[in-house]
């Protein structure tokens, strides 16, 4: 779909180059009021008919376990895309470009870029894999843990991030051998689970639960399709800019916050070397680890490696290995400056890379060790803007002329009631060491997270360049009623223990998954939206539109939003709960503010079960054993490296104590922990 773009790209790392482009809107400069292509729809008679479209770039924040509330999201708006293609597919072939005679609102979406970092890392990554699979969603009907569709195993988000991701795995020893010393210690906690979860997704027999053909190609996601995934670079890429002054003078510095750039092909052909965007790697065919399925299988699995790599949390799971070549960094090293090029855009002079690092073809690796990604891009913005836009493009946010976004996906969402790190109030104590070490780490987490302008556009009721989708979850009252409305962090099981909770209990990460799925469904219906004079909507359709045509599916206009605004992405198929109440009652609530409010109380409808009210709760106890097996294994690889004449008595004993000081401490203190969440409390 995309490839006849990539043929006119020339080398983006140096816009004063012969031939750079001056209208490319993909990868290169800015492009004022640039519109995306049309999607094609073939017809009967042949030929095809050509419909409006509307391009995003997914974003995905870091999670940890709260991915599977990532995932949940996704694989809600699988449903509601494919839903809307396949009735845009029927309406085509029967009535051609007579869209007065269509059933749905023709116009289209495209995914045109995906970027995360750590756990949105992985979900991106599946975005890939999804793009060309056929599965079932998990929808609220099994919303029973234990129910016999539960498992889902067809559907790559549902099976990895809820099947798969368990702390069971990860408190198992198998990854300490009897060599294992201290320095060579990977982790903490076994990454071999994770590992395994990513093996098991590229490993998916191609059969599919339909019987229909294996791959699916989705017009809504980009062929190729860009994912970038943010990684933290442990060794560090060592840049030079050159400044006026001494004769010579260079100012030097070492970046460790790296990105690994992929340009996924399903359909299309990679186009020669010379002819890519730099700083790409390509990965073609279907997604598997099979060589006998694919001959580039290879490619998939260095995009898992990366996944993994930008989700690896420091110290709890392994670092990965990853490899780019030098000349990949060539792509990032221009900053905006006075030296005018051929297009009219101004950069600075070109950095350089250190000697050293590579020779002049660029033609040397970096191989290097890497962390989770989220430590230093948490919210990998510019990746997908620098897509959708050029490295110097804006997205235009007006809404009459609005073609294209970024959506973010962020299940840990800022709170606007907590106080920023420092801001103590008087008196207090001096500050020592452990409490400096605190703040440092809080203070290098909340840098990691901060990108002023794009969070303060995507609050923005009035810009249409950027939507944010954060968890919103009803509470219940004693007797029945509604309660409050829990936001971000407390609205989702994994938002206990810094995040890690969710991977306590398959039952959290199941509601987190369904409560995305409902939170996608509420901001397709009430928020995704653009004003009814914008040129995406095809007014003939929207004047041709009767009771009975609308009623065979949702609302077509924003229900929490502006008054005439449309949506984007109308979803069809009716949540399995019940209806919300009358839409009359809504719209007589003129003020926005208490519009958003009555949205936002219905949702307590759609909200799945919380695991404080589900019975057997999870029981911290159940972990005691396998937390004791660990620490066990730990303490006997820390005695053989720091005192390896120990009798083996004191050894054993050694062993013991510390098993006894983690095993049932450690699972009070996590009861406590989910106490303090609400996760043992049906009303928090």
């Amino acid at each position: 779909m995309a490839a006849e773009h990539l043929s006119r790209f020339v080398n983006l790392s140096d816009p004063s180059a012969e031939g750079y482009p001056t209208d490319i809107g993909r990868f290169g400069g800015p492009v004022a009021g640039s519109v995306p292509d049309p999607v094609r729809y073939p017809v009967k008679d042949g030929g095809t008919v050509e419909l409006p479209c509307f391009e995003i770039g997914l974003v995905l924040a870091g999670a940890v376990s709260a991915g599977a509330y990532s995932a949940g999201v996704l694989d809600y708006l699988w449903e509601a895309l494919d839903d809307w293609e396949a009735a845009k597919e029927a309406d085509a072939w029967e009535h051609g470009d007579a869209f007065e005679k269509w059933r749905v609102p023709p116009h289209a979406l495209r995914i045109r870029v995906v970027a995360g970092a750590s756990a949105g890392s992985v979900c991106s990554a599946l975005i890939a894999v999804a793009a060309q699979r056929r599965f079932l969603p998990v929808r609220a009907t099994e919303a029973n843990v234990g129910g016999p569709d539960a498992n889902r195993a067809d559907n790559p988000f549902y099976d990895l991030w809820v099947n798969r991701l368990d702390i069971r795995g990860m408190l198992e020893t198998g990854d300490i051998g009897a060599d294992t010393s201290f320095m060579t210690l990977r982790s903490l906690l076994n990454s071999g689970v994770v590992r395994a979860a990513a093996d098991s997704v590229l490993a998916a027999a191609p059969g599919t639960p339909d019987g229909r053909a294996f791959p699916k190609l989705r017009r809504y996601v980009a062929d190729p399709l860009p994912v970038a995934l943010s990684v933290a670079n442990l060794n560090g890429v060592p840049f030079r800019y050159r400044f006026e002054g001494l004769e010579g003078a260079r100012f030097a510095t070492i970046r460790h916050a790296d990105v690994m750039r992929f340009l996924v092909h399903a359909d299309t052909k990679p186009q020669p070397e010379a002819e890519r965007p730099g700083g790409f790697r390509i990965v073609e065919g279907v997604p598997t680890s099979d060589p006998a399925q694919n001959p580039n299988a290879l490619q998939w699995v260095a995009l898992a490696n990366a996944a993994l790599a930008s989700g690896a949390f420091p110290v709890a799971f392994a670092p990965i290995e990853l490899r780019k070549s030098a000349d990949d960094y060539r792509f990032d090293l221009r900053i905006r400056g006075d030296t005018e090029v051929a297009d009219g855009s101004k950069w600075a002079q070109p950095a350089t890379l250190c000697a050293g690092f590579s020779t002049v073809d660029g033609s040397i690796d970096h191989q290097f060790d890497t962390a989770d990604g989220g430590t230093m891009n948490n919210q990998p913005f510019q990746y997908a803007r620098s897509i959708l836009t050029g490295p110097l493009g804006e997205l235009d946010g007006n809404g009459p002329t609005a073609r294209k976004a970024m959506v973010i996906i962020d299940p840990f969402p800022a709170d606007e009631k907590e106080q920023p790190a420092g801001m103590d109030i008087p008196p207090r104590a001096p500050l020592g060491v452990v409490g400096a070490a605190a703040k440092l780490l809080r203070a290098w987490i909340n840098q990691a997270r901060y990108d002023a302008n794009d969070l303060a556009l995507a609050a923005d009721g009035d810009t249409y360049s950027r939507f944010m989708l954060s968890p919103l979850r009803g509470r219940r009252t004693p007797d029945g009623g509604r309660g409050t409305t829990a936001l971000g962090q407390a609205a989702i099981a994994s938002g206990a223990m810094g995040g890690f909770s969710g991977f306590l209990s398959r039952g959290y990460r199941h509601h987190d998954f369904l409560l995305g799925r409902r939170n996608a469904e509420n901001f397709l219906r009430n928020y995704f939206a653009l004003p009814e004079e914008n040129s995406l909507f095809h007014q003939g359709w929207w004047d041709a539109q009767t009771d009975a045509a609308k009623a065979q599916h949702l609302t077509l206009t924003a229900e929490a939003g502006s008054p005439g605004e449309r949506l984007i992405v109308p979803p069809l198929r009716a949540m399995e709960v019940r209806p919300m109440v009358a839409t009359d009652r809504r719209r007589t609530l003129e003020n926005e503010d208490q519009r958003k409010a009555f949205v936002r109380e219905a949702l307590l409808e759609l909200s799945p079960l919380w695991p404080g009210e589900a019975q057997p709760r999870f029981n911290p106890d159940s972990l005691v054993h396998l937390i004791e097996g660990r620490a066990e294994a730990l303490a006997d690889v820390a005695v053989k490296s720091f005192a390896p004449k120990l009798p083996k008595l004191l050894r054993l004993l050694a062993r013991r104590w510390v098993a006894n000081r983690l095993g049932a401490p450690s699972a009070n203190g996590l009861r406590e922990a989910l106490k303090a969440h609400g996760l043992f409390d049906p009303y928090a």
